[in-house]
């Protein structure tokens, strides 16, 4: 046993495909509609306030961890696949 693996992984390389906008990807945690995987031991995200009154500022935080967040999601993608002119161009237009 002791020659033998543990596990072997398989990991399929990620293609450039349909992206969810941004609040929707904010709430499901990726922005690749690929990737969006039903977990079904979970329950639903519900974002604190989500259905309530938010002042000016509240917004505007949002939308800047929205954007935060979708900029990740294309920097992680983009250090496996550098010569994507659609991610990098995406990437452009969210900074």
């Amino acid at each position: 046993m002791e020659e033998r693996p543990l596990a072997m992984a398989f990991v399929p390389v990620q293609q450039w495909g349909g992206l969810w906008e941004d609040q929707e990807a904010f709430e499901r945690g990726t922005i690749f509609r690929d990737l969006n995987l039903p977990f079904y031991a979970a329950e639903e995200l519900r974002l604190p306030g989500k259905d309530q009154e938010k002042t000016e500022r509240e917004k505007l935080l949002l939308d800047i961890c929205r954007i935060s967040f979708v900029l990740d999601e294309l920097t992680l993608y983009l250090d496996t696949h550098e010569d994507d002119r659609s991610a990098l161009d995406l990437y452009r237009e969210k900074s």
